[in-house]
């Protein structure tokens, strides 16, 4: 792990900044210059110097959870210019009507094999210093939340009737009552996605940033500009899984992975207020959590909707540390794996991979940094977080008890299935489950997203000794509800609560279990490969979620999640614990190690 990856994709000849404003052959430092004639024909112009590095921030740093804010974006670039292009005291360089804070700039990568295009970063110049006797200069850029932040509205802005009582129209509504809609675009608000409910808005003057914040915090969604300067929002409870994996086989390759858990931002006990009765509290409290971290109150004063919805989401998401992920520096191999890392957003789903630790964890992307250096190439680090939720699995358990030496046989032992549910997730977030159809599928089609649940007889681990290997046996199935991916493949989970399977046939919303399915562990989570035929037979190595019963732990089951909950090419489908063939269904292989 500690070993330095191959070399990264190069930046030389791909790496280019970009200013916005006349055409070189125009832009001649002179009053003319800002005649409306001229600006009316502006373009990008390429700047790129002899020699730069850059580097790109974004999104947040923070594992606070759902309580996170992103900061402003910004990019610094080094430069060596001997030609004196970005000089903004050289009134003689071609560029230097634009050459000026407040003007757009933004960097892109170039194809060097296709020539296409594509946006790093978009913004606004922020500061431009040059060395005449160095010849180098450095070129500061920032996104549009530090406009926002600077932004005044005044105050009692409740009182507006034209106020929208959802997040992105609201967006909308302040930018555009505060002169900044030209130059900050919200993300359409598409037919069928959920604009969630907002509470009123901030009552004293306040920055348009800080409206946006509390309609954000409102609804607990991650908000942060993008790529392309728009102004995006996602769910923190509904992250999207494209497959992005560090580490492992087919993952970028990374530097170290660094870990860290804090008791910052935790909280065992949340009060909210309600629109709809602004002057009773609802509370949300974990006296267990409580007994360990003691009672540390988080109050949300500003009303908001559904109140108890709300406290209960915020505790489940705070009322225990948090664990941080952050791949030291990750290396791109090849255009692709550039592109991945720039379409990144917040609460997108990483997958951190360590195969020689045995190490396979979907955490939530916050933020990040991406580097280009013409000497060096491309380069990028991205910072992650797990809920509390989902680490903390087991956490009463004792630690475990080395035995001693035995006398032991290696036995192998089958168990089948005996309850399996699919839960899966529609275009408009309705949420269904069927324990009693004949397939399983997994992963996304159509825009729907499908995850598999299964149970097996009990294991009585009275006479073992070890675990050597435990493997879920399955079936490909004839694709009877899904079309198979071009590269399916899987993560298997450890089920962490008791769950019923239900008895409908096809997903509804009146399934005993439903959407998201029960709760399940990172720990032990593994990935793998899958077959792509009807009827391919597999065993798919799941040792550690067996370990993890062996240690102490409740026998609930394994959860399959597609290893690109929202990526087609991963999707697959199998035979169910329903299916007519016996010999189709599910069963559990444990190689074991018994006394003797």
């Amino acid at each position: 792990m500690t070993e330095i990856p191959l070399p990264p994709l190069p930046a030389i000849g791909s790496a280019h900044v970009e200013i916005f404003g006349p055409g070189a052959e125009t832009a001649v430092w002179d009053v003319a210059t800002w005649d409306e004639d001229v600006w009316a024909t502006a373009e990008w112009n390429d700047v790129t110097p002899q020699t730069m590095v850059f580097e790109v921030i974004w999104g947040a740093d923070d594992p606070a959870g759902a309580l996170t804010i992103a900061a402003a974006g910004s990019w610094m670039v080094r430069t060596y210019d001997p030609n004196r292009i970005l000089d903004p005291s050289n009134g003689n360089s071609q560029f230097a009507a634009s050459l000026r804070p407040g003007r757009p700039m933004r960097i892109t990568h170039h194809n060097p094999e296709t020539g296409e295009v594509r946006v790093v970063r978009t913004g606004l110049i922020d500061e431009i210093n040059y060395d005449i006797d160095e010849m180098t200069g450095e070129l500061r850029g920032t996104d549009g939340i530090s406009l926002m932040a600077v932004g005044k509205l005044p105050p009692d802005q409740q009182l507006d009737i034209n106020m929208p009582y959802t997040l992105r129209a609201r967006a909308r509504y302040l930018l555009q009552k505060a002169g900044l809609d030209l130059l900050i675009n919200v993300e359409p608000t598409e037919e069928g996605m959920y604009d969630p409910p907002v509470g009123p808005p901030v009552e004293a003057e306040a920055s348009v940033w800080s409206h946006i914040l509390n309609a954000a915090y409102d609804a607990l969604f991650a908000v942060w500009m993008d790529r392309h300067a728009m102004l995006r929002f996602r769910s923190f409870g509904v992250p999207v899984d494209n497959g992005f994996a560090a580490g492992g086989i087919d993952g970028i390759q990374m530097h170290n992975v660094q870990v860290a858990a804090s008791l910052s931002n935790v909280y065992t006990r949340v009060v909210a207020y309600d629109v709809l009765q602004p002057e009773s509290p609802v509370t949300a409290f974990d006296a267990a959590k409580a007994a360990i971290y003691g009672d540390i109150p988080l109050r949300r004063q500003p009303p908001v909707p559904n109140a108890q919805t709300w406290a209960d989401n915020v505790l489940a998401d705070r009322s225990g540390a948090a664990l941080q992920y952050k791949p030291g520096t990750m290396y791109p191999q090849t255009v692709q794996h550039l592109y991945d890392i720039l379409d990144l957003g917040m609460i997108d789903i990483m997958h951190v991979r360590a195969t020689e630790y045995e190490l396979d964890i979907p955490t939530r992307v916050l933020g990040g940094k991406i580097v280009a250096d013409t000497g060096t190439g491309w380069t990028a680090e991205i910072v992650s977080y797990i809920p509390a939720k989902e680490w903390e699995g087991d956490e009463s358990l004792p630690p475990p008890i080395e035995p001693p030496p035995v006398s032991t046989v290696q036995v192998t032992r089958l168990y089948n299935c005996t309850k399996s549910t699919v839960v899966a997730r529609t275009p408009g977030g309705q949420q269904f489950g069927a324990g009693k159809g004949p397939v399983i599928p997994i992963g996304s089609d159509d825009d729907w997203r499908y995850r598999g649940f299964f149970d097996f007889a009990e294991i009585d681990f009275e006479d073992v000794y070890e675990i050597v290997k435990g493997e879920l046996l399955v079936n490909n199935s004839d694709q009877q509800m899904v079309t198979r991916g071009s590269a399916p493949k899987i993560t298997l989970k450890r089920i962490t609560e008791e769950w019923s399977e239900g008895g409908a046939t096809t997903p509804n919303d009146a399934n005993a279990t439903r959407y998201p399915g029960p709760s399940v562990t990172s720990t032990g989570a593994v990935t793998h490969g899958t077959g792509t035929d009807n009827g391919h037979a597999m065993n798919f190595p799941c040792t550690n979620i067996v370990r993890g019963w062996h240690s102490g732990s409740k026998q609930y089951g394994i959860g399959v999640f597609s290893a690109g909950e929202d990526n087609p090419k991963y999707t697959t489908e199998w035979w169910a614990h329903e299916d007519s063939n016996e010999a189709r269904r599910p069963q559990l292989r444990l190689t074991l190690k018994v006394r003797a």
